[in-house]
């Protein structure tokens, strides 16, 4: 009853994890180049304000990825799924202060929006950590299939984030990009259940076409 239930879940929070995902793609290269100047109308604080959006959306495939997952693995896993779910409250949460409290940096107060922004970066870290962490064992357990290397490739490119964002703008919206990627592929995967069907598969043996086995 509990496998089923979390494989609904996984079902039904696989799509808005796909629409967080293509937010995401949107959004973060639009934070990261409007810092001044405003575009199509709105300025860095307004795109920022949107971001809850797709955070909320992300919460809701984090939990489904710890639903799924979180009895077929090693404790470290466990806990590495536990750190991708609590980062998404902790960066909206640092949204909120920086963008919705605080007024953020560019036009409220400085101090509140560094305090958010520290929550922000925070959550972001534990998210993006706790991914890679599942994704060792995910890829060593092959608990995803031929799937398996997502979560750990989505971690890595999130914790590289804050290191490349200062060097080159180009590389910040790439890392964005390729980070909210890496969740649609993820929410597709829950909805499609295709990690199920692959690693239900044995290795190394393709299934007959015609020949019904004996048994």
């Amino acid at each position: 009853m509990i496998a089923m239930t979390a494989m609904a879940f996984g079902r039904w929070a696989g799509p808005p994890a796909v629409a967080g995902g293509l937010l995401w793609v949107v959004l973060r290269p639009l934070v990261a180049t409007t810092w001044k100047n405003p575009t199509l109308g709105l300025t860095y604080e307004d795109y920022n304000r949107l971001m809850v959006a797709p955070l909320a959306l992300l919460l809701l495939g984090a939990l489904a990825l710890h639903a799924r997952y979180a009895t077929r693995t090693s404790g470290w896993a466990r806990r590495g799924l536990l750190a991708t779910v609590l980062g998404f409250p902790l960066m909206l949460l640092g949204v909120v202060l920086e963008f919705y409290v605080a007024g953020g940096v560019n036009t409220g107060d400085w101090a509140g929006s560094l305090v958010g922004w520290m929550v922000f970066l925070l959550g972001h870290a534990a998210s993006a950590g706790g991914l890679v962490v599942f994704g060792v064992a995910a890829r060593r357990e092959a608990l995803l299939g031929r799937w398996s290397g997502l979560p750990l490739a989505t971690g890595v490119v999130g914790l590289l984030w804050p290191f490349l964002a200062e060097v080159r703008i180009v590389l910040n919206v790439l890392i964005q990009v390729l980070f909210g990627l890496g969740w649609i592929a993820l929410g597709y995967l829950l909805w499609s259940e295709r990690d199920q069907q692959h690693a239900a598969e044995p290795r190394g043996r393709r299934p007959s076409r015609g020949c019904p086995e004996a048994g």
